[in-house]
């Protein structure tokens, strides 16, 4: 899996794997070298450049991806209250909908690469960060934010640029509570293996 990875450092994107049939002599031209050796099913690592303007998604197997938790805490009184008078529901931030909704209409996520929510967990809580709501009933939620690229090579370093424009996104528009903010995206591994490390995160 590291060849994608290093593939999207360079600027391109890993678009297939494919057998490699050996069509020349492996000696050099003067035949009296030893032929150099391959592998038993040697194989050939196909690349492409990414395009804006005719965006072709790689599949899934090839494709990088970077994690991080969001984690909120909000007072369901005062902070529901304050997100209706914007036409914005505590429902729709609970469930996440709203952070995938206000990242496409503020455009922090590149062309090219997907963010999604893989999963999102809500705690009640009572209230202890702010006098005025010290005690009421509150929400803690954590979303395991997913950035992958589909069209573009996804680096680290393009990961957390988006993560730290998340949180100035839910500083802007949301005015609720962030923990933990600033800690840096997980390093690149395979979107394929998303799955598998999400069932050893909660074994």
């Amino acid at each position: 899996w590291t060849v994608p990875m290093f593939a999207n450092d360079a600027g391109l994107l890993l678009d297939a794997i494919e057998k490699f049939d050996i069509q020349y002599n492996l000696s050099s031209h003067r035949g009296k070298d030893r032929p150099f050796p391959t592998s038993q099913m040697p194989r050939r690592f196909i690349f492409r450049l990414p395009h804006d303007r005719d965006p072709i998604n790689i599949d899934d197997e090839y494709q990088i991806a970077c994690r991080h938790e969001l984690r909120l805490e909000v007072c369901l009184e005062s902070d529901g209250k304050a997100l209706e008078e914007r036409g914005l529901r505590i429902k729709d931030l609970i469930n996440g909908d709203l952070i995938l909704d206000l990242m496409r209409r503020n455009k922090i996520v590149p062309q090219g690469i997907r963010a999604e929510i893989a999963t999102r967990a809500a705690v009640p809580v009572a209230l202890s960060n702010d006098y005025r709501d010290q005690g009421k009933p509150g929400q803690f939620l954590v979303y395991l934010m997913v950035y992958r690229g589909e069209s573009q090579p996804l680096t680290r370093e393009i990961a957390n640029q988006i993560r730290a424009d998340l949180e100035d996104m839910v500083d802007q528009h949301l005015k609720v509570t962030l923990r933990k903010r600033g800690y840096t995206v997980s390093r690149p591994f395979p979107y394929r293996l998303l799955q598998t490390l999400l069932e050893d995160h909660t074994s």
